[in-house]
């Protein structure tokens, strides 16, 4: 009786990983497919930064864009070949909610 469970635990969990592994290779093509679509869509407008196209952003995504990105600079969303990288982490200003304070 035990080994009838067991092996049908096996099963199961088998089961599971294959379900799990051919859902992440379906979402896996699904990125690739998003990314061809989007290195396909043509570029409109100028290919340098303008300070103003953030203004629709938060406060803190727009003083990041305009300190990192300086004006007339390649706009990153528009230049081909540009990949715009960032190292280091954000820090939060005060209190984020968790209980843990910036420095």
């Amino acid at each position: 009786m035990l080994i009838k469970i067991v092996a049908a635990a096996a099963g199961v969990l088998l089961l599971l990983t294959l379900g799990l592994s051919l859902w992440r290779a379906s979402d896996t093509q699904a990125d690739d497919a998003a990314w061809q679509r989007l290195a396909a869509t043509p570029r409109v407008g100028p290919a340098v930064f303008d300070p103003h196209s953030v203004d629709a952003l938060p406060e803190p995504a727009r003083r990041f864009f305009r300190f990192a990105i300086a004006p007339g600079a390649p706009d990153p969303r528009r230049a081909r070949g540009l990949r715009l990288a960032r190292r280091g982490r954000q820090r939060p200003d005060a209190d984020d909610g968790l209980g843990r304070h910036g420095r």
